[in-house]
This record gives C-alpha cells, structure tokens and sequence, in this order.
C-alpha cells in the first residue's frame, strides 16, 4: 500500500523547484542576454571601421587602415595576401572564426565604385576587449542572483509557515471532533479556513447532538418502558400461576392490562425515536384532539393512582386539535399528568384552555425536594424544543405549575419540512 503524501512536504519541494527554476531562469537570461551583447559590440565596431574606410577611401585617402593596434587589415589589390584560414571566405559579411582557443571576429566588405574586397580582423585577443566588463556583469549578476535566491527562499518558507500553520490548526481541530471534552473555537484568521473550522464546529456540535439523543432515548427508555415491561411481566406471571381462561375476569384483566402495556410500549418506543430524528417525515403527522388525549389519560392515570386518593379537578375551554405526531401529543400529556399524580397531595387542577394545558398540583413539605425536575418532566422538555411548543413549570408555596402551549406546532412542521 503506497505510503499518503505530505501536504506539507509536497509545498516545500514545490517551492524549493520554484526557488531553482527561478534563479537559474535569471542566471540563463543574464549569460545569454551578456553574450549576444558582446557580439552586438562587436559587430557594431567592425562596421564602423568599414564604413570608415569607405569614407576614407571616397575621401581621396584610399591607403587609410583601422587602428593598427586593435586590427588587421587586408585589401585584396595582391593575391595571397590572405592568411590560409581567412582565405576560405568570400563573401561580404561579418563572421566568427575559431582559431585554434582564440575566438576571431571579423568583417569582409567591398571598396567604393570598384570588386575589391577588404578584411578588417581584431587582432589576436583584441576582441576579448569586453571579457574585464563581463567578469564584473558575471560578479554583479552572482551577487543579485544569490540575493534575489534568499530573497525568494526567505518569501517561500514564510509563505511555507503561513500555510503550514492554519493547515495545522485544522488538522489538529479535526481530531478534536469527537472529543466532547474540547470544544473547537475559530483559531485560524484566514476566510477560506475559517469556513472549514465552522464546517467542523458543526460536525462537532451535530455529533454531540446525536450523542445527547442516543443517551436520552436511553435514559428515557429505560425509565419510561420500566413500567409497561413490569405489568407484562407480571401478567404473563399470573397467567402461570392460574388456569387461563380468556373469558374469565381475572382473564380477561390481565390480558387488558397486557394489550394496554404493549400498546404503551410501542406509542413510547415511536416517540423516543422519532425525538432521536434530525427530521420528522410528514407521514408522521397526524392531527391530535387535545380534549380527547387529556380525557383518556385522566382516566387512565386515575385508575392507576386510586390509592393515592387526590381529588381532580378538570376544566377544558374550547379544546382544538393540533397535527403532530400522535405519540409527542400523548407523552408530554401523560408526563405533565404522571408528574402531578405522582407528588401531589389531595387536589390536581388540570385546564385546557384551546392549546394551552396547565397542571397544577399540591405537594407537602416532606415532598418537596420530589416536586421538583424529574426525569418525565425531562422528557417533555425534549419533546417541547423538537416540535417549538412553550413549556414551563413553577414552585408557587406549596403548589407545582407546569404548562405546555401546542400552538406552535405548525410553524415548527414548516421548519422540519423545510430541513428535510
């Protein structure tokens, strides 16, 4: 399995290729730049001094030569006036000859008003004249050029730092997204990395969330299936311990108490699950009657605490229907109804007014640390923020208020529909 290359490894090698393209682009544009220099110099002298013989000669001088010293002159008036190795060219021109080591330059032209050709040669290294003026470009050029190199090393590896570093913040950042003990903040100061650390702050808290569900459904799994699981339990006990017959009473109670458990079960099952969804599907709304639901677990809560002997008082106004899922309707209900029956003491006012249930309930001195935050109350909380409703609860004296408004439901449907 091939090894995963370095980000940080692959930027450093680019620059560094870069560092060396660069300098030896501009060491090449400066040898080729001061070699055709040097020709172009050349060149230009020797013309010079031919279009000064020419002048010379129109001028009535015709025996005038180019400098003695820096040039060889032929005039081709005699034969074999020509060395052997400049006699090969015949044609008017400049030209470069190598001589052995020695570079030769020279040019051929022709005398006014006549075929005679003539020669002028820099004499041996006279030609070399500009080599004093190129060892000093070749210097100068060396020292730009190792300057411009730490120059340009200098820019690559801050540049290098500049990117290692936020690059490094974000890795080190996308190993904390699991980590529920460190929480990413915003630590880079660049746009485009600043979006992916909001991109991971999001993971995180998105991950969290998830987390926060898994361990509520757990935990409310665990405390609100305990008691179905236990009458289906000991049903099923009492059904060993009896000769069964369906149409028996004690039959026919115990399977009540079993369908009425199962049923229980699946309706809590259906609501934990759906509050562990990011989303809810519209398949899942039903429209719920809030008079018909709060009637039914009176009766049912009732029923079960007839021993504590509380008095209910109930009292609806205009009750209307909601659309949401069945199972959030029923829950929060039964919590609010469950807790008041659970701590209260001799009366519990329960009101529907429309949307808004109030429950209010007595409790005595020895239960007041019990009237408080329970896990049922919990519970409706979660199910209240999922679907946008207004929950609050009070300790006013001796009395324990909570309430819950549905009115928000629809708008919240709107943003769950939106979300998916």
């Amino acid at each position: 399995m091939r090894p995963t290359p370095s980000l940080f490894t692959s930027v450093r090698i680019t620059l560094a290729l870069l560092i060396l393209t660069l300098c030896g682009s501009f060491w090449g544009v400066v040898y080729v730049g001061e070699t055709k220099l040097e020709k172009l110099s050349l060149h230009q002298w020797l013309k010079s001094e031919a279009k000064r013989v020419t002048i010379e000669t129109i001028e009535g001088n015709p025996d005038y030569q180019p400098a003695p010293e820096v040039f060889d002159y032929y005039k081709l008036t005699q034969p074999n006036v020509l060395p052997a190795w400049l006699a090969e060219y015949k044609k008017i021109g400049l030209y470069e000859h190598m001589l052995g080591a020695e570079d030769k330059h020279f040019i051929i032209s022709r005398m006014p008003n006549s075929n005679i050709l003539f020669y002028i040669v820099f004499k041996d290294n006279e030609d070399d004249f500009l080599d004093p003026y190129e060892s000093e470009i070749y210097k100068n050029s060396m020292t730009i050029v190792i300057g411009a190199t730490l120059i340009i090393f200098l820019y690559c590896y801050l540049l290098s730092l500049w990117l290692s570093h936020p690059l490094s913040i974000l890795q080190a950042q996308a190993r904390s997204v699991g980590l529920r003990n460190k929480k990413i903040k915003i630590e880079t100061k660049y746009k485009e990395t600043q979006n992916i650390e909001e991109s991971l702050i999001k993971s995180q808290d998105d991950l969290e969330h998830f987390l926060q569900r898994e361990n509520e459904f757990n935990r409310f799994a665990s405390h609100e299936l305990r008691t179905p699981i236990a009458v289906i339990a000991g049903s099923v006990e009492l059904l060993k311990d009896v000769n069964f017959d369906p149409a028996s009473r004690i039959g026919e109670k115990t399977v009540e108490r079993m369908q009425s458990a199962s049923k229980e079960m699946q309706l809590l099952t259906d609501a934990f699950l759906l509050l562990g969804k990011e989303h809810i599907a519209e398949d899942r709304i039903d429209k719920c009657d809030l008079g018909l639901i709060v009637e039914n677990q009176i009766d049912k809560l009732s029923t079960l605490f007839r021993h504590q002997k509380v008095k209910v008082s109930y009292e609806e106004h205009d009750p209307e229907s909601v659309e949401s899922p069945v199972s959030f309707v029923t829950i929060a209900i039964n919590n609010l109804l469950r807790n008041a029956f659970s701590y209260g003491e001799e009366t519990i006012h329960i009101q529907l007014n429309q949307t808004r249930l109030i429950v209010n309930n007595q409790y005595g001195a020895n239960k007041e640390d019990l009237a408080g935050y329970g896990v049922g109350l919990v519970i409706v909380e979660r199910v209240s923020q999922k679907m946008g409703w207004s929950f609050s609860i009070d300790k006013n004296q001796n009395h324990f208020i909570s309430q819950i408004d549905f009115s928000n439901t629809t708008k919240a449907l709107e943003n769950t529909h939106l979300g998916t």
